[in-house]
């Protein structure tokens, strides 16, 4: 007798088997499904995540754009401009939606209005379900509602000093002369003195960043040397760079600590004053009588050895060609200040009636004025910003107050002194970002 194997049961093995192999299919292709999707949502997520930072640098750029206002000079509640004050935290705060992403942004003022505090947050709709946005600052518009990923920028700002150096310089430094003297004085504390009011702050910054791009000579610099990272310094046995004390006891070299070779300068270029015209000066029978008020001369101005350029007030000239001046600059009154822009060329060669304060003589050179000169004997107490011209300095000239332009030669006996007090008293160019860093 034979027996046979039971078909229901083969049946049900072969069933059970099957149902097995779909099942471990099955469960290793959603495995792979759940991986490709969970690896699509972290892109898309990192994605997000990225697009957090341009949106929240952007409450940054409105911050910059609110304290840096031409119209303003301080940033006062009274001023919000779209802003709200928060008076318990001395802070603005500001919203705003970019499509469909938004930005918190706060300008605190805890450490004073020359050091205010940014601090901004981008949010971006999420692509997942990740949960809220941060919510960090006291205005925070974005409480409910789609849920967003978010970033947090902090930028510490300062308000930049109009002239907060003394001798800063684009391109190559030339100090050719023997007795070629740098340093600084407070025109506050009183007139210039080699002992009682000579400081070590005559700092001298430069761009330049090739070999011989600075020349030394046998100068005497009472202050900080800056120049680019790969500049090539030469220099004389005499010269002498550091503090007053180093300098007074005869010291040759750079003093330790006083030579910093990671200049970044960014100088700007003058504009032009005013669009259209303004009326010429009033005729006078010794050159110009400049009374209060604007005015403009289409070709040169040519002050003569016995001429004089009398100012009267608040004084603004343009000069459209060059600007020569051999004779007197008088200004007679507490009061007299002249802010003159020059296109062309500038010599400088004569005298003032009176020791100006350097904060009353302000001389702009526009990116046409390539040459500035001051020569022999000159002593002129001023501000001379001119970026694009080539300034020299020769014989015995010298200079009190501050001087920036392309390139610098000086020769003889030349010396040039900043006055400190420039960077107290000619108010501020705007507010720079000094650190940037992600909470």
């Amino acid at each position: 007798m034979k027996f046979s194997k039971n078909p229901k049961k083969q049946n049900g093995q072969v069933l059970v088997t099957a149902l097995v192999i779909i099942g471990l299919v099955g469960l290793g292709l959603g495995a792979f499904l759940n991986m490709m999707t969970s690896n699509a949502n972290f892109n898309a997520r990192s994605q997000t995540w990225n697009q957090c930072i341009p949106i929240a640098e952007a409450g940054v750029e409105e911050a910059f754009a609110f304290l840096n206002q031409t119209t303003r000079t301080n940033i006062a509640p009274s001023a919000p401009d779209g802003w709200s004050w928060n008076t318990s935290s001395n802070a603005f705060y500001k919203n705003r939606t970019l499509s469909n992403c938004v930005y918190d942004v706060c300008i605190s003022t805890n450490n004073g209005e020359l050091k205010p505090t940014i601090t901004s947050i981008g949010y971006v709709p999420a692509p997942v379900t990740v949960g809220y946005g941060l919510g960090l600052l006291a205005a925070s518009g974005v409480s409910s509602g789609p849920r967003y990923i978010s970033r947090v920028v902090q930028v510490t700002a300062v308000k930049q000093p109009s002239f907060p150096k003394g001798l800063v310089i684009k391109n190559k430094i030339n100090f050719n002369g023997n007795n070629v003297t740098i340093d600084s004085y407070d025109a506050e504390v009183g007139p210039y003195d080699v002992v009682a009011n000579c400081k070590d702050n005559g700092d001298v910054s430069t761009d330049a960043d090739i070999d011989g791009g600075v020349s030394l000579g046998n100068a005497d610099i009472k202050g900080h040397l800056w120049t680019g990272p790969n500049a090539t310094l030469r220099w004389g046995p005499n010269s002498s760079v550091g503090s007053v004390a180093w300098v007074n006891a005869g010291k040759s070299g750079i003093q330790s600590g006083w030579l910093r070779k990671d200049s970044n300068l960014s100088l700007r270029d003058v504009p032009v004053p005013w669009s259209g015209s303004q009326p010429p000066p009033p005729p006078a029978t010794n050159a110009y009588t400049l009374p209060a008020g604007s005015y403009e001369i289409k070709g040169n101005c040519l002050v003569d050895v016995a001429d004089q350029m009398l100012v009267q007030g608040e004084v603004y000239l343009w000069v459209k060609g060059n600007l020569k001046i051999t004779g007197n600059l008088k200004m007679d009154s507490p009061g007299d200040r002249l802010t003159v822009y020059v296109s062309g060329s500038i010599d400088l060669s004569g005298s003032c009636d009176k020791s100006v304060d350097p904060k009353d003589l302000i001389i702009y050179g526009l990116p046409t004025c390539k040459s500035v000169s001051i020569k022999t004997g000159s002593k002129m107490e001023c501000v001379l910003y001119a970026p694009s011209a080539d300034i020299n300095l020769v014989g015995t000239a010298q200079l009190f107050g501050s001087i920036a332009g392309y390139s610098i030669t000086m020769n003889g006996n030349t010396g040039f002194h900043y006055d400190e007090s420039l960077g107290r008293r000619t108010g501020y160019l705007g507010y720079r970002p000094v650190s940037w860093r992600e909470l």
